[in-house]
């Protein structure tokens, strides 16, 4: 009998299961001599199930029938159960066989890729889900006649089935086979087999093709069995359920009935009384959800600057939670999509706040230090590279044991030395762990292959890290988090191709020879389906929440570049009338709100900004009691002291200080921040990615226009007749631009994808850049003249001597046949002319008019910002220019030659403070700062008076923008 329990999550479907298995298994002799089994996902899962177990009044060995399909199938094997192979034994098997010399012939298709970094891991992972999906190669053959047609596909299809053979030869010399093919076995002679008396199949969502004929032959042989499902019926279906509906339709199809178990039926949401999560659980995903109209505070959302900035503000609702609720650490659960590259950030942020954390996420061995050096170690004996023996000996391990070259050379003569000398070095307990799980893992072959596998072992290996104590604020993955439950849930990392993953067509057989091969039985995914499987995972983690879920995002991902928002937080708020809380702090606010201080220094901090922007102190409480404490008064003392900011040292100075020329830049980097100018000029720091694309980007853009105009006679740039056609000039533009990126090959480290959108909005303002030329063109009648024209010989008097500037003009537009002219600069985007200029740090534009005055003798009164983007340009100009503007924001002669003088003066002080090392910062600009990261300068030191402010508005930076 096979019963299927399909409900929503919350429902009581796991309760219902421990209390039949509980039921069942009291009727034998303390467990020992059932035949009952509850079948579990994982053995994570597995555990939780038996500490629900334990939780009645059941004893004994039970533990043993709580087990996963892998478990169960090797109970029922008994003695024939062959060991399967570790993913890292795949990985190598599939490996040795791309490069066995027997096979290079036989292998035409893969030949150019098979040595490429990464192919051997894609080859094993799709003979991995061949396994699973019961494609042996007679039935590959079956299904892929259709395809056989395309020869391309069938000499794919001749190596890949080569790859199969001779990798289940492989197997099978190893004394190892895949489970898949064991449970092919076990469903062929299940009439010899042990006949169980009940199966629970709980937390699956989701059967392999391998998996579905080995429950469909147990459960026609089992007394009875149960399998539970988590969906909904309703307009979700397809959009949220693919994955449950899938099974569903398998399991009815076998002869499933839906059960409706007695003591109390499937349907009511046990797990929250919230109404608002119970509102989000009935509506998440729907086509045209109700909307929650009522005040709530259960569901909100988090979004912060960078993935760091996010986890911090998690961290502190966190601690605020802990002092208010009556809460454990272990009832609060962090949930991602991957965890990845969280987990350092989670573990230095909860570190720094005191929090205990248990991230369940599996380490990687070669990021062990011990595992690390024994690395070293067997990478020199393969290679003889000394370089890996010089790291080992100056490891700490080597030198705490006061080991020599011989000694470990030694070490690496045979597998039982090294895990000795690896045995002997364990110092704490994540070397513990790392040592047990590649001690394990490690087969016992020939000594040669053995030191060879201990090396790919650690290459590819993880381990699990169990910290001591349960009551810790836990850390799941989506999927690891499935039949979990906790008060306080974060669904974090909540940024597009992060959470929903990114869905890549898969690289050796694609959505439509997929699609070929499943022919109405579905046994490879689709990315169709696994796109409806994001939003099942997102829905799951959002329906583990007992009383409060918060949806964190951050603006940047963790490469620093910008990040959307996922798609998911929009569709949380679509079912809420008034949207959800939100919670936003920018990179600028780096002091958090007082009562969210955490520990001693933030207190010294957040008092120290009270301290200098002399703020009203008495919504403070100990203000007075911690300002007292020496500690603090020896922060913060200091600092109100003038003292000088220079640099003393010669060699110091002679790094800092410029010959020349200063270009504009240069100098408006300096007024905003020494640091920046020293980490930028003089250290030649790598920039963050987002920067370096914007500048690459710049630099094609300019390149595309001066080669652009400099194809063009002087006579078409005069009459302006390339300006009639606009197609045929975007497509010059276009042209051009192709011709470029090819030469070029810009962003060859980035991803495709972020290739393809640079290159999109470069070729969205190429197309725009004609029909915006021609209006200008027609209103003006100006000519474009000079182009990428660069200068380093203006000399700006000094006491100190001359001081030469630099530059290089994008474009100079000249009257016809005068000498009248307007400066160009090409901008991506729009900045605060205005502003830059009367605080002195636009110096870009008037060194631009006053090289073209004093250089080429042209009569300038007009210098503007052209913005690509858009139809707009920012200018600066004086009512000579006129005709070329109207009357807008145009200033009067006097005040134009003020603005130039002005900048000039600035010139001579910022490159005087160059000269002498004055490093004195005053920018408010840090929290934009690409240097930020290295800055050792103390941000709260940035609050000034307002007296202060005002003496230093010419050297303060305003708000930036990004081009």
């Amino acid at each position: 009998m096979l019963e299927l329990l399909v409900s929503p999550p919350g429902t009581g479907k796991t309760e219902y299961c421990i209390k039949v298995f509980r039921e069942q298994i009291l009727k034998s002799k303390s467990g020992i001599d059932s035949r009952s089994f509850f079948v579990l996902p994982n053995r994570e899962h597995a555990e939780r199930i038996q500490r629900l177990v334990l939780r009645g009044a059941l004893r004994g060995l039970f533990n043993a029938h709580i087990v996963t399909i892998n478990d169960l199938a090797a109970h029922l094997l008994g003695a024939s159960f062959k060991a399967a192979p570790s993913q890292n034994v795949r990985r190598r098997v599939v490996r040795e066989l791309l490069a066995d010399p027997a096979l290079m012939g036989g292998l035409p298709y893969f030949e150019a890729v098979r040595e490429l970094p990464g192919f051997a891991e894609l080859a094993a992972d799709t003979v991995c889900e061949f396994k699973a999906a019961r494609l042996g190669v007679d039935e590959f053959e079956k299904r892929a006649q259709i395809l056989l047609k395309n020869p391309a596909f069938r000499a794919k299809y001749r190596d890949f089935t080569v790859l199969l053979k001779n990798y289940d030869l492989r197997l099978e010399s190893m004394g190892l086979k895949e489970p898949e093919d064991g449970w092919a076995e076990l469903v062929g002679r299940l009439l010899e087999a042990e006949t169980p008396e009940l199966l629970i199949f709980d937390g699956f969502y989701h059967f392999t093709k391998a998996q579905r004929e080995l429950l469909s032959a147990l459960s026609r042989r089992a007394g009875r069995t149960v399998v539970t499902l988590t969906m909904s019926p309703g307009p979700r279906l397809e959009a949220l359920f693919a994955y449950p509906e899938q099974t569903r339709k398998f399991l009815m199809g076998v002869g499933a009935r839906h059960a409706v178990p007695l003591h109390r039926p499937l349907t009511e949401n046990h797990r929250t009384k919230d109404p608002a999560l119970r509102h989000l659980e009935a509506n998440l995903f729907c086509p045209d959800p109700k909307r929650f109209a009522k005040p709530q505070g259960a569901v909100s959302v988090i979004r912060a600057s960078t993935p760091r900035a996010e986890i911090e503000r998690a961290a502190r609702r966190i601690l605020r939670f802990h002092r208010v609720l009556p809460l454990h650490w272990s009832d609060i659960c962090l949930i991602f999509r991957r965890i990845g590259d969280y987990e350092r950030v989670i573990s230095s942020v909860f570190g720094e706040f005191g929090i205990p954390v248990h991230i369940h996420e599996r380490k990687k061995m070669i990021e062990n230090g011990l595992l690390g050096v024994m690395y070293r170690l067997l990478r020199h004996a393969e290679s003889g590279d000394t370089a890996d023996l010089e790291l080992a000996l100056n490891s700490s391990h080597a030198r705490r044991a006061s080991a020599t070259e011989e000694t470990l050379k030694k070490a690496v003569s045979s597998p039982e030395r090294l895990l000795d000398l690896a045995r002997s070095w364990v110092s704490n307990g994540e070397e513990q762990a790392a040592f047990q799980a590649f001690e394990k893992g490690l087969r016992k072959t020939e000594p040669a292959a053995m030191l060879q596998e201990a090396r790919l072992l650690i290459e590819t290996g993880l381990f699990t890290l169990r910290p001591e104590g349960k009551n810790r604020v836990q850390v799941y993955d989506a999927v690891m988090a499935l039949p979990k439950e906790y008060k306080i849930v974060f669904i974090s990392g909540l940024i597009e191709r992060q959470f929903p993953a990114a869905l890549h067509e898969h690289a050796l057989f694609d959505d439509p020879e997929r699609r070929a091969l499943n022919a109405g039985d579905p046994v490879l995914e689709e990315r169709r389906l696994r796109a409806a499987g994001e939003r099942y995972f997102f829905y799951m983690a959002a329906t583990r929440a007992k009383e409060r879920l918060i949806l964190t995002c951050p603006a940047q991902d963790a490469d620093g570049r910008a990040a959307t928002p996922s798609l998911f937080i929009e569709e949380a708020e679509r079912c809420f009338k008034n949207g959800l809380p939100v919670e936003k702090r920018t990179s600028a606010d780096f002091l958090p709100e007082p009562e969210e201080w955490a520990g001693p220094r933030e207190v010294t901090r957040g008092l120290a900004e009270i301290v200098f922007s002399r703020q009203d102190a008495r919504g403070v409480p100990f203000f007075g009691e911690w300002t007292g404490h020496p500690g603090f008064r020896a922060a913060v003392l200091p600092a109100l002291e003038p003292r000088p900011n220079r640099l003393t040292d010669p060699r110091a100075l002679d790094l800092f200080a410029r010959s020349g020329p200063l270009s504009s830049t240069l100098l408006k980097t300096f007024a905003t921040c020494p640091y920046k100018y020293f980490a930028h000029y003089a250290l030649r720091l790598e920039e963050p990615p987002g920067d370096y694309e914007d500048r690459i980007a710049g630099t094609l853009l300019h390149e595309v226009l001066e080669k652009f105009y400099g194809r063009l006679t002087p006579a078409r740039r005069e009459s302006g007749d390339f300006l009639l056609d606009l197609p045929a000039a975007r497509a010059a533009l276009r042209g051009t631009l192709d011709e470029i990126w090819e030469a070029r090959k810009p962003f060859q480290a980035e991803p495709r994808y972020r290739q393809k959108l640079i290159r999109r909005g470069l070729e969205r303002m190429l197309d725009d850049f004609p029909a915006h030329e021609a209006e200008w063109f027609k209103r003006r009648g100006f000519v474009p003249t000079h182009f990428e024209w660069k200068f380093e010989d203006l000399r700006v008097p000094s006491p100190g001597g001359d001081i030469l500037v630099g530059g290089t003009i994008d474009r100079i537009d000249v009257e016809k046949g005068g000498r009248r002219a307007v400066v160009i600069d090409y901008k991506r985007s729009g900045r605060k002319l205005n502003k830059d200029l009367e605080a002195g740090l636009e110096f870009q534009l008037p060194v631009y008019v006053l090289a073209a005055r004093r250089l080429l003798g042209l009569d300038v009164h007009a210098a503007e910002h052209r913005v690509l983007r858009k139809k707009e340009v920012n200018h600066f100009a004086s009512v000579a220019a006129k005709e070329l503007y109207g009357r807008h924001k145009l200033r009067s002669e006097a005040d134009f030659e003020r603005l130039l003088a002005l900048a000039e003066e600035n010139i001579r002080r910022q490159a005087e403070r160059i000269r002498q090392g004055d490093i004195s910062v005053k920018s408010r600009s840090c929290a934009y700062c690409p240097y930020a990261p290295v800055c050792r300068f103390e941000k709260w030191r940035l609050v000034y008076s307002a007296t202060e402010a005002s003496a230093d508005l010419q050297s303060e930076a305003p708000e930036e923008e990004a081009e």
